[in-house]
């Protein structure tokens, strides 16, 4: 299990030469990670000992990509990353012309002596399953029309072995997201009656289940295996009420396949908006990454924070981006070797330059690391009974024992 250093203090890096670079996508099995900037898909290298982009490595794979986001227009999200029983490849959308309804999916792969691109569907935005190894692997995405992959259009999957496609649905999503990473089982936030609820959607029996009931609305769900949890399935979701967010809202799959509410974690900062929240795991221990921001646009200024939902008195919350006011968005993580890395796009505020790269330094560290950590800080195990809601950030950091 991880463990958290306490001689913690908030160290925000400019990534040198990361001008433009947008949305990076980290892929841990091949320690590399791809981005895209303007209209250009670039990958590089990544250090697993620091988790430092080597940008001297990085190699121009296709200049026609699609806008993430232009005036009306854009994709909403950069390349990802798809695992195969051969290995990683490069998901992104290509713009052939430019109507968008005209745009397609196109994958980039190594095969040992040069980068090979290939197109594989139409439409925009295509998440892949990153399970290693994976046999059957699939990805999902969008269809298009003239505003580009909005997430009111119908959501596909497409099954990368025999070239074959489903439709998930024909409705608008709040967020879309492979359960626990696999191929077999996608999260989704859709309307349900007056307000917004989760659905599982089976990709082999090709049906969805609704699986939360509340009054409130929900976006954003991830499904993950908690490892503190004897490897739980356990879900988060963003909850929202009267234009702000009250929340994020973690859930257990019980024996008989139901979920039900296990905590809540309220909004770390003044600010009122909760969005991009994620897990990972990092050394057996689940951490959920976070942007807060007082308005819900890419242009505010926003914090990251990161949550360890799993610990005996309640949710530990750090705060790890600077007391500057940034544009800060879409925080990405690598598992180093020594520490937890992210990196996300940061720019000045009302400031008429690029965004750039910066990585941030989190103290959430290997349990082998001989940094020092809280005094009684075992990563033992815990009950679902041990658990506890919290209605705000913790006060003393010192009184708060990690998995």
């Amino acid at each position: 299990m991880a463990t958290i250093s306490y001689k913690f203090v908030a160290n925000e890096t400019f990534v040198p030469e990361s001008n433009r670079v947008f949305d990076p996508e980290f892929d841990f099995a091949s320690a590399q990670v791809c981005w895209q900037s303007g209209n250009q898909l670039w990958a590089a290298r990544v250090d697993e000992i620091t988790g430092n982009i080597i940008m001297s490595t990085r190699v121009l794979l296709d200049n026609s990509l699609a806008p993430i986001s232009s005036p009306g227009v854009g994709t909403r999200n950069g390349p990802e990353w798809l695992l195969t029983s051969t290995g990683s490849e490069i998901l992104y959308t290509r713009a052939t012309t430019s109507d968008p309804s005209s745009w397609q999916v196109w994958s980039a792969k190594w095969t040992g002596v040069r980068w090979q691109t290939s197109s594989l569907t139409s439409g925009a935005s295509p998440i892949g399953s990153t399970v290693k190894g994976d046999a059957n692997p699939r990805f999902m995405y969008r269809l298009t029309d003239r505003k580009g992959a909005s997430e009111s259009n119908p959501l596909l999957v497409y099954n990368y072995t025999t070239a074959r496609t489903q439709v998930v649905t024909e409705s608008g999503t709040l967020g879309a997201r492979w359960v626990n990473e696999e191929s077999d089982q996608i999260v989704y936030a859709s309307n349900a009656g007056t307000v917004s609820q989760v659905f599982i959607y089976d990709v082999n029996i090709q049906q969805s289940k609704q699986i939360t009931f509340g009054s409130l609305d929900l976006s954003g769900p991830f499904i993950w295996r908690a490892p503190e949890l004897n490897n739980s399935l356990v879900m988060l979701a963003i909850e929202r009420k009267a234009g702000a967010s009250t929340g994020i809202v973690i859930y257990r799959q019980n024996s008989n396949g139901d979920w039900s509410e296990l905590l809540k974690i309220a909004p770390p900062s003044e600010d009122k908006w909760i969005y991009s929240a994620e897990p990972k795991i990092y050394d057996g221990s689940s951490v959920i990454s976070l942007v807060t921001k007082d308005k819900l646009t890419t242009a505010s200024s926003g914090e990251i924070w990161l949550a360890a939902p799993f610990t005996k008195q309640g949710p530990f919350l750090r705060k790890i981006s600077g007391p500057e006011e940034y544009a800060r968005n879409d925080p990405e993580s690598y598992p180093a070797k020594q520490e937890l890395i992210f990196y996300y796009n940061a720019s000045p505020l009302g400031a008429d330059t690029e965004n750039v790269l910066v990585q941030s330094l989190t103290g959430i560290l290997p349990r082998s690391s001989s940094t020092i950590a809280a005094p009684n800080d075992p990563f033992s195990r815990i009950s679902s009974s041990e658990l506890t809601s919290i209605v705000g950030p913790p006060i003393n950091e010192w009184d708060y024992q990690f998995l």
